[in-house]
């Protein structure tokens, strides 16, 4: 009698267990020759009596599918689990266990199965719902083990219900769920806590280290740095440059992304880049959870940036404009202060523009005035109104003569433009003074344009840049001070002709001409001058002396007012050289 396989007559032959994901039917081959106290049943045929008395001690539901996809086999859990009886089963398509939205899916999916079977075990993170009899579904966990009969291929599926094992599953999530909502509460909270406190924009830094225990720090729009956690200060985050600029123009509002050893996010809400924060992680060591609080820091510091703008705003309504404020308060931290909640840097030096009009009014000036900068794509952030004319703070120079023309086409009037010179914040009411006299020398001395800039005045510059008039007066009346007496006792212009003779480098002709007068009426005064200063003209340091002395004498004349008997000042100085500019028209 012929030896059945290894399994022993008449029993199943199982195919060589394979890899998941190849084909792994199992095959029941049937023995013609029965086996003595073979247990399947006289000639070795599994009955399907003795088939479902073993599916039915199975723990889960089993269904035996057939290649038509129909139901052939169902076990007593089945029916207890889907609330069918078997007879209403076996011989229906299988998919009248799947929920009716997914049928179609089911059925083309089966299909593939057909074509390719395969093993599929249970917790292959499949999300599958099942359908009752009454309608409802449920959650169930599936695999299918493809079989080879002599009646043709089938599939074995056990199903498993799951219901409480994703009850169980959805708490646990929804309990992370909340724990993360606590802890992004818990971190916004000790962020605004931190820069409500009088924490500003440093309380927003140190509570974000301690919640991802790297180094933050935070900058402006322009990279400067205003908050820092580490022992030394950092660079910005971003180099400067167009680089830079393109990447805030691209950044949406706290999101984080990396950039080198940074972890960045920009509060830029409407598009408008308030501030940037980062981590210093070059270990890459913040997770998610460093990333979330990044994100939540952008956003608090936005907010923060918007408060501390308003107070600014409230703050220059009641002292006059930034510019104003810096012009007349000697305060320059608490200038500092309203400038960095402006989003502005006051630290670079700064020069005052003067545009004084000439001519009756046409038009508001200051508005003209700011047209005209940004039509020459300069910064008009800081004008003020002040009683000699509209006054602009630069940090950067414009071509001066196209500004006065763009001036004069948006205000339509006629005026000059004096530009003062580069200063700090704390000396600007002296830029303004350089504007003045910029322009008090060129009416002195005659002639000049719509522009003038005290950086083109030269030595005249120089000897306006002293900062006390009484070292000038003084030099001024040991050289000249008998002729300036002379003058006004005697109504002469003395000092008027020597200056415009060393002018004309002692050219006769030249003198006469300029002065209107005869060559002997020249000759005349010279001698005068010589006999009355004592100094000779022949002597070239006496000629160097005077020369200065004069253009001291008409330094001092535009700056302080004139000068009377001794070389004196008459008119009291100006305060804008001494002190704060003069007082805003406000």
């Amino acid at each position: 009698m012929p030896k059945g396989p290894a399994g022993g007559p008449g029993q199943p032959t199982p195919s060589r267990p394979e890899e998941e994901g190849r084909d792994t039917r199992n095959t029941i081959s049937h023995q013609t020759d029965p086996c003595p106290g073979d247990p399947l049943g006289a000639q070795g045929i599994v009955t399907d009596a003795v088939m479902l008395a073993l599916v039915d001690e199975a723990p889960d539901a089993l269904v035996l599918v057939d290649a038509k996809g129909c139901l052939a086999l169902v076990n007593r859990q089945v029916e207890q689990l889907f609330g069918y009886s078997r007879n209403e089963l076996v011989g229906q398509p299988v998919e009248i266990l799947v929920p009716e939205a997914f049928r179609e899916a089911h059925l083309t999916h089966r299909q593939d199965f057909a074509v390719r079977p395969r093993t599929r075990s249970m917790g292959v993170g499949l999300d599958l719902d099942a359908r009752r009899r009454d309608g409802t579904t449920f959650p169930v966990e599936i695999s299918l083990t493809p079989l080879s009969t002599v009646t043709g291929d089938m599939v074995i599926a056990t199903l498993r219900d799951i219901t409480e094992r994703r009850a169980v599953s959805d708490e646990r999530a929804e309990l992370s769920r909340l724990r993360g909502i606590a802890d992004i509460v818990s971190l916004h909270r000790d962020l605004t806590t931190g820069a409500a406190l009088g924490g500003g924009i440093a309380g927003i830094a140190q509570a974000l280290q301690r919640a991802t225990d790297c180094p933050v720090a935070v900058e402006d729009s322009t990279g400067t740095i205003l908050a820092w956690t580490d022992a030394v200060k950092p660079e910005p985050a971003l180099a400067p440059g167009p680089a830079r600029q393109r990447r805030l123009s691209e950044a949406h509002h706290a999101r984080a992304f990396r950039h080198g050893p940074r972890l960045i996010a920009v509060a830029c809400p409407d598009h408008q880049v308030l501030g940037i924060v980062s981590l210093i992680d070059p270990e890459a060591r913040a997770g998610e959870v460093g990333t979330i609080a990044l994100e939540q820091a952008a956003t608090v510091l936005a907010m923060e940036v918007f408060r501390l703008r308003s107070v600014a705003e409230t703050e220059l309504a009641v002292w006059g404009d930034l510019a104003s404020e810096l012009l007349d308060n000697a305060d320059v931290n608490r200038s500092r202060s309203h400038a960095q909640a402006l989003g502005y840097d006051i630290d670079r030096p700064h020069r005052a523009v003067l545009v004084m009009r000439t001519e009756p009014k046409v038009g508001e000036l200051m508005p003209a005035v700011r047209r005209a900068t940004q039509r020459l794509d300069g910064d008009a952030t800081l004008v003020t109104s002040r009683a000699a004319g509209v006054v602009l703070l630069l940090d950067h120079d414009l071509p001066w003569d196209a500004f006065s023309a763009a001036v004069a086409e948006e205000n339509g009037g006629v005026h000059r433009i004096g530009v003062g010179s580069l200063r700090d914040a704390g000396d600007l009411h002296r830029s303004l003074a350089d504007a003045e006299i910029a322009l008090e020398l060129t009416d002195q001395l005659g002639g000049g344009g719509s522009v003038v800039n005290i950086d083109d005045l030269g030595l005249w510059r120089l000897l306006a840049a002293d900062a006390d008039p009484s070292n000038l007066q003084d030099f001024v009346h040991r050289w000249i001070g008998t002729l300036i007496d002379y003058d006004a006792s005697h109504s002469a212009d003395l000092v008027t002709t020597l200056a415009t003779y060393l002018e004309s480098a002692r050219a006769y002709d030249a003198t006469a001409r300029k002065l209107v007068i005869h060559r002997s009426t020249l000759r005349y005064r010279l001698g005068r001058i010589g006999e009355l200063s004592g100094w000779s003209l022949g002597d070239p340091e006496h000629r160097f002396n005077l020369d200065l002395a004069c253009r001291a004498w008409t330094t001092l004349n535009a700056a302080c007012g004139p000068l009377g008997p001794g070389g004196t000042q008459v008119g009291p100085e100006p305060s804008s050289r001494s002190g704060p500019g003069p007082q805003s028209s406000r």
